[in-house]
């Protein structure tokens, strides 16, 4: 058995233990986890953690999620998208890759140039074209590329810039980041406009993410 053979026995391993005992999955979800191992989204020096069911640490403001969670947000998202997908801080392109198999464009925005490297090998290693990675300050998001049918924060924030909202296409885009529940626990929350035009959230599921520092600094919207 060589390399290759044993890393996709134990990618098979991870659906079966990570997403399939969790209950149902839907077949879209399933193909697109399938066709993305985690592996090639890791630093040579994270490799070991690949398999495990936990959330891998990049650095002191970066976070790659277990399988699991990402098949929990994409359980959340619309099977029918009306325009792109913006990740901010998407790191070494994990999520990314997941949901570029719903066939709109990518924007993934980063501003680490390792991370970035990364994610480039391992797009083309899958074959993924239809990603694009950007670099622009995060606050900013991307304007001239909108609009987007959602927009995913890959870390903690506390708060949604008031740009966001105005990239957003269709009355049912979201964006999505991790949030300090009032315990102090880290979620993975949904932001929306309500009917009349405020902002709400809604607290989906727990989710290790590091604080990102560029969302520190107080906008309009405060949560």
């Amino acid at each position: 058995m060589n390399l290759k053979q044993a890393l996709n026995i134990q990618h098979q391993n991870v659906i079966r233990r990570q997403i399939l005992s969790h209950g149902m999955v839907t077949p879209e979800i399933l193909s697109a986890v399938e066709k993305t191992p985690r592996s090639l989204f890791l630093p040579p020096h994270h490799s070991a953690e690949a398999f495990v069911e936990k959330v891998v640490f990049l650095d002191e403001k970066r976070t790659l999620l277990c399988p699991l969670s990402y098949v929990k947000l994409m359980q959340y998202l619309p099977q029918h998208l009306d325009a792109d997908i913006m990740i901010v801080g998407g790191s070494t392109g994990y999520a990314a890759a997941l949901l570029s198999y719903y066939g709109s464009t990518v924007f993934l925005l980063e501003s680490d140039d390792t991370y970035e490297s990364l994610a480039q090998d391992a797009f083309k290693k899958l074959g993924i074209d239809n990603i694009v990675l950007c670099q622009n300050a995060f606050r900013g998001g991307l304007e001239r590329q909108s609009p987007f049918s959602f927009i995913l924060i890959e870390g903690r924030v506390q708060s949604i810039p008031t740009a966001y909202f105005g990239q957003l296409e269709g009355k049912n885009s979201s964006v999505f980041a991790g949030h300090l529940d009032d315990k102090g626990e880290t979620w993975l929350c949904r932001f929306y406009k309500n009917k009349i035009g405020a902002v709400e959230k809604e607290f989906l599921f727990k989710a290790d993410y590091h604080p990102l520092p560029e969302f520190k600094e107080k906008e309009e919207f405060i949560f």
